[in-house]
């Protein structure tokens, strides 16, 4: 789990020249939001046998196509950091933007049993609808390639669900083990 992220975001606010108290009611608002509680856009996870290296990968999730979360990744990549420093693990910053990464939301992982090698599978978007696509083929690639992915598949979800407002795939599909559904 991920402890709250300290909010007003006063750190962002001084970044844009302004205070929690002198920041317009929009701004502030922004300041005050945290998504902390949805853990699948904290990062994307590469587990060990999926990697050229061995060990277990995260990726913090840089969450910069909404304003009100483009500033969460720096608490997050902190207590990834803290929580995975043992060297099992590899802890890397978020792509940057303008390519936009939303974290586990857009992956998903087939495999035989959770401790063999398996297929990545990484979902982006293409804007054009009413929402945008939060997930962009080149962060998704970045991701693959900084993790050291031994077998990933990138597949564009369909713009008929993002337009229907289903911008993270985890709320289209999930998987585990040899089950997609």
């Amino acid at each position: 789990f991920f402890m709250p992220l300290e909010r007003p975001d006063t750190a962002w606010l001084a970044e844009l020249g302004t205070t929690a108290e002198e920041a317009d009611d929009r701004l502030l608002a922004n300041a005050l939001s945290a998504s902390s509680m949805w853990a699948a856009n904290a990062a994307t996870v590469s587990p060990a046998p999926d990697t050229r290296d061995g060990k277990c990968h995260l990726s913090v999730a840089n969450l910069v196509t909404m304003p009100h979360r483009s500033h969460e990744w720096p608490g997050t990549l902190a207590q990834l950091k803290l929580a995975f420093a043992h060297p099992a693990f590899a802890v890397h910053g978020p792509v940057p933007p303008p390519f936009g990464d939303e974290g586990a939301a857009n992956h998903l992982r087939l495999c035989a049993t959770h401790g063999t090698a398996g297929v990545e599978v990484f979902v982006y978007g293409i804007t054009g609808g009413p929402f945008p696509a939060r997930q962009h083929v080149e962060a998704s690639r970045a991701v693959a390639r900084t993790h050291g992915v031994n077998r990933a598949l990138f597949l564009q979800q369909s713009e008929d669900a993002i337009a229907a407002g289903a911008f993270h795939n985890d709320v289209v599909a999930v998987a585990n083990e040899r089950v997609l559904f």
